[in-house]
């Protein structure tokens, strides 16, 4: 039996802070393995098992279905079986219900957001919240000049989560302008960005002076001059159709922005999502050791979508963060290389990642920086 040494500050309350030694010999991980989060909870299982198994050639760990059994229910059971480190929740609700009934006295791995009821030197959060991603988008723009955004989003709850994340951040930046332009999920996206950028209205106009003219012209559409960037919340299936016609449109100088849900990175082939800037996690990049395994285990792993993907890089980042918290309570500016990103720990407890900007070229993923704005165009 392998087992590990946590040397860690226990709690925040105590007036005289007392080292603890605990030795993590089992692991209880706390999933939906039933119910509508079944696909995430799997994902999540199959990439922390594939990653720390791939390690460690020994440990006990016991999964309990929060859905099946209820979130109280798998907490108790969990305990009873003698765990000494917790990993779980994974829903947001969850996590909400969890942080009730958590013991703070082994180390406790949320994942997802969430404001505990106590403070505790044990409780870690680890999450991939849509927010982080708009925070680290906005700060780039301002710092490389950009001061007229234009975003197309949906008007779903999702959709209003970046926007209202989008704007905070950008306020925050001291600026105040930004052009929104939302849709149903049932409108024609395509259509509605041309109508955006006054493409369609440029084309009114110049038919309407060859109608007057009566003959036919030469010309370029003009899209609207008041934005200097395009950010998108839209899939790559959309994408893949935007983007084409807004280079046929000589849309050529607007840089445009995605969610790092927008590419398969390695596992697929995007042309027409040339010239389109995210944020990329490392398993977009390049195929580790991990991810292998996972490609060669997981019959149609390559059929997968973004969101399994993901899930899955992220079941191997919580290995790699429980395999290094002895070391983080020895040194608090720890960094650790992970497959969605580069981990910091905040003295809050709260596990963020950071990426690198990519575009789509050729066809694939690769590593490029957001360029400046060009004044020349504005």
């Amino acid at each position: 039996m392998i087992c590990m040494t946590c040397i860690a500050f226990a709690e925040y309350e105590s007036k005289k802070q007392t080292v603890t030694e605990i030795e993590i010999k089992k692991i209880a991980l706390l999933l939906p393995l039933s119910g509508p989060l079944a696909s995430a909870g799997y994902a999540v299982m199959r990439g922390f098992l594939a990653s720390y198994y791939h390690h460690v050639e020994e440990f006990v760990v016991n999964i309990f279905d929060t859905h099946a059994l209820g979130v109280k229910t798998a907490i108790t059971k969990a305990l009873h079986s003698g765990a000494d480190c917790c990993i779980g929740p994974l829903g947001r609700e969850e996590v909400k219900q969890a942080k009730l009934y958590i013991n703070r006295r082994i180390p406790w791995l949320l994942l997802n957001k969430c404001t505990p009821n106590h403070k505790s030197a044990f409780l870690f959060q680890f999450a991939l919240p849509v927010e982080s991603e708009i925070n680290v988008i906005v700060e780039s723009l301002d710092q490389l000049g950009y001061q007229y955004p234009g975003m197309i989003h949906y008007e779903n709850d999702f959709g209003k989560r970046i926007k209202n994340q989008f704007t905070t951040k950008w306020t925050a930046c001291n600026h105040d302008f930004i052009f929104f332009k939302s849709c149903d999920m049932l409108d024609n996206l395509t259509l509605m960005t041309l109508d955006a950028l006054f493409l369609k209205e440029s084309q009114s106009r110049c038919s309407a002076l060859e109608k007057y003219l009566g003959h036919t012209l030469r010309y370029n559409l003009r899209y609207r001059q008041d934005i200097d960037c395009l950010f998108f919340q839209a899939n790559a299936q959309l994408l893949s159709q935007i983007i084409p016609l807004l280079r046929y449109y000589f849309v050529f100088d607007l840089p445009f922005i995605g969610l790092s849900s927008v590419s398969l990175g390695i596992f697929e082939k995007q042309q027409d999502l040339n010239g389109l800037y995210f944020l990329a996690a490392p398993w977009q990049l390049r195929l580790s050791s991990q991810m292998n395994l996972l490609k060669q285990a997981i019959p149609d792993f390559h059929t997968h979508t973004f969101d399994t993907l993901s899930l899955y890089a992220f079941g191997m980042d919580i290995a790699l963060v429980l395999k290094n918290l002895p070391h983080y309570f020895q040194n608090e500016n720890m960094i650790l290389s992970g497959e969605t990103g580069v981990l910091t720990i905040s003295r809050a407890r709260v596990i963020s990642n950071k990426r690198k900007w990519a575009t789509i070229r050729n066809g694939r993923a690769v590593l490029q920086s957001l360029p400046k704005r060009s004044i020349l165009n504005y």
